[in-house]
């Protein structure tokens, strides 16, 4: 069925790509099922129709289907800013208890049916924010994979800032892939944040009406007063069936506090044991989340080489010349399937050496190991406080009194992977690390 949704686009132009997804899902019919696929991968996302909103349970013609696309178009304009995405699935289960009613016929349990509206929320959020592909150039891969995930979730919560309102980072050319403790190969992640401050957490009683950010509560690592950085992370899972697309929502939730390190803002095994939770702990996650972190943490250091690269936006403006109608739409139907806008992130790297052992190791001298690439936090700028006129304040003992830690800037560099004793010369000691 075709629909016109000008007059939203033209009332609500910041979010207008949604509206295009909704015109062309309508168009090609969409059929509603309980598991309906999502979308794998970042190609075509205005242009591709598998994503599942609620409100296409209705008609687009029945007043429940405009009734969905006003409560759509009011979050992701305004609303999803400043309130988790909990605030809109509890406003679909007070308001819309016929479209809820209808998924529970096909979703097993609550937990499941939340997840399941937290994965789809996500999507919308990425085509309503035309959001962007990363694309990682091959070499930065292998040196993600080599860069200590340790110290990576050890920066503080503070430190981890996107770059863009929402990505997606696509993992299909990782070598070896991306895996969960329990072997799943991961495609790609969907990654949003929000901050949500603490007079809206309490006004939608969002703490105590969440096992998990309880607990965060009474470790505290969720303190009271204090804004709470919500980071949300979609997962893709490789799959055969392009009908049946697995993907799992982990989030990390604490108050924005430099003292608060991010691996103290999540669920362990101990912990999804023991509390009601429906998800995966960090141990299962560790190696998707560490590649996520790493990502982000290269985007933002000083250092970065980061394109966008406007393969989709080039080739349409070529088309524009093609004067025959039948080429033209053949034209524009290969762009949709086969191109689309990203960034690229990255560079080529020397591997001399990082891959390789020491066939004589073991002998008579240490065997080369490896030290892991990290991510370091440098203070720049003026270290000491100055008055009006740019002298140095002293104090009593003519001191210079220094600048705060809190109000000096920071700057994130990368230390990327080197390979330490490498050379017969080299007798130094090291403690050796295993290449796996």
């Amino acid at each position: 069925m075709q629909i016109d949704l000008t007059a939203f686009k033209e009332r609500r132009p910041s979010i207008a790509p949604l509206f295009d997804y909704i015109e062309n899902a309508a168009l090609t019919q969409m059929e509603v099922s309980g598991y309906s696929a999502t979308i794998p991968y970042p190609d075509n996302l205005v242009n591709y129709n598998r994503l599942f909103l609620p409100l296409f349970m209705y008609s687009p013609d029945s007043k429940e289907f405009v009734s969905l696309l006003n409560l759509f178009a009011d979050w992701f304009e305004r609303l999803s800013f400043d309130y988790p995405n909990i605030a809109l699935i509890n406003m679909l289960i007070n308001k819309h208890s016929g479209v809820i009613n209808n998924l529970r016929k096909v979703i097993a349990s609550d937990d499941e049916l939340i997840t399941f509206l937290d994965a789809r929320i996500i999507e919308a959020e990425h085509i309503a924010r035309s959001g962007i592909t990363v694309d990682y150039h091959p070499d930065l891969l292998k040196m993600l994979s080599l860069t200590d995930s340790v110290k990576s979730c050890a920066i503080p919560i503070d430190q981890l800032k996107l770059p863009y309102a929402s990505l997606y980072l696509d993992f299909r050319n990782a070598e070896p892939p991306i895996v969960t403790r329990s072997g799943e190969v991961i495609h790609g992640c969907y990654v949003q944040q929000k901050l949500i401050s603490w007079d809206g957490a309490q006004r939608i009683n969002l703490i105590e009406g969440d096992a998990s950010l309880r607990l965060q509560a009474e470790r505290g690592a969720i303190q009271s007063g204090k804004d709470i950085m919500m980071f949300q992370m979609l997962f893709i899972y490789d799959t055969n069936d392009p009908d049946n697309i697995m993907n799992n929502a982990f989030n990390i939730a604490a108050s924005v506090d430099a003292g608060i390190a991010i691996n103290q803002a999540v669920l362990y095994d101990d912990d999804v044991d023991n509390v009601t939770f429906a998800g995966d702990s960090f141990e299962e996650m560790s190696a998707p989340i560490s590649m996520v972190i790493n990502t982000i943490m290269y985007m933002n250091a000083k250092d970065s080489e980061r394109v966008e690269i406007k393969e989709a936006t080039g080739m349409t403006h070529k088309i524009k010349s093609l004067k025959n109608p039948s080429k033209r739409r053949k034209a524009e139907a290969r762009i949709k399937r086969e191109f689309y806008d990203y960034v690229r992130i990255g560079k080529q790297f020397s591997f001399e050496g990082l891959f390789e052992r020491d066939a004589e190791s073991g002998k008579d001298k240490k065997s080369p190991h490896l030290r892991l690439g990290h991510f370091h936090t440098y203070y720049v700028g003026e270290r000491l406080q100055r008055d009006a006129e740019g002298n140095v304040i002293r104090d009593e003992n003519g001191q210079g009194v220094p600048v705060p830690p809190g109000k000096r800037e920071k700057e994130i560099k990368w230390v990327a992977p080197v390979l330490i004793n490498a050379s017969e010369r080299d007798n130094k000691q090291h403690k050796t690390r295993r290449i796996q």
